[in-house]
């Protein structure tokens, strides 16, 4: 049983566009779920970053966010020639990836400027001046209450005042009769 000799330089078989679809579909299901899991470490490692105490712990945490960015960006462009190719019938979900890497990219920039601000700066002591909205609640009702008790207080004195005047006025002789 002897082979036929191969044709060399051409392709043995040539894929149908059928087969080029599935497979561009296959490769663009792989590329959103790459985006989901990139997303959901970026957030993992925010979350890291903001609970961690020591300074050093921060500055590694900071450089796996700046890694764990430029994946999403990379992967972000992906997206956009898949978006741009004229193929792909069904663009919400890669339209949908890009804005959350987009997102993610704004959270990043700010972060990364907050990050970059020196604590005793000019920039970083107004930053201070600034609390969040937490803290503003929480100054706001301790000078509500504040203000409630020395509203109280004042009212107390002002109670006791006019009690003293009662109980030291002499009896008049209608209270005797009375008595």
């Amino acid at each position: 049983a002897q082979q036929a000799p191969k044709a060399v330089g051409f392709p043995r078989e040539v894929e149908s566009p059928m087969a080029q679809l599935k497979k561009l579909q296959s490769e663009i299901d792989k590329g959103l779920k790459k985006v989901d899991e990139g997303v959901e470490e970026y957030n993992r490692l925010k979350d890291a970053h903001h609970r961690a105490s020591q300074p050093n712990q921060k500055e590694k945490l900071e450089e796996s966010l700046k890694a764990q960015i430029k994946k999403l960006q990379r992967d972000r462009n992906q997206l956009s020639t898949w978006i741009a190719d004229k193929q792909v019938k069904d663009k919400g979900p890669l339209i949908a990836g890009k804005n959350k890497i987009e997102g993610l990219m704004d959270h990043f920039k700010d972060f990364e400027r907050e990050s970059k601000t020196k604590r005793f700066s000019q920039v970083g002591l107004n930053k201070e001046d600034r609390a969040d909205p937490e803290e503003q609640k929480r100054r706001e009702m301790i000078s509500w209450i504040q203000d409630m008790l020395s509203n109280l207080e004042k009212e107390f004195d002002e109670l006791t005042v006019e009690d003293q005047r009662l109980t030291s006025r002499k009896p008049s002789k209608n209270s005797k009769e009375e008595a």
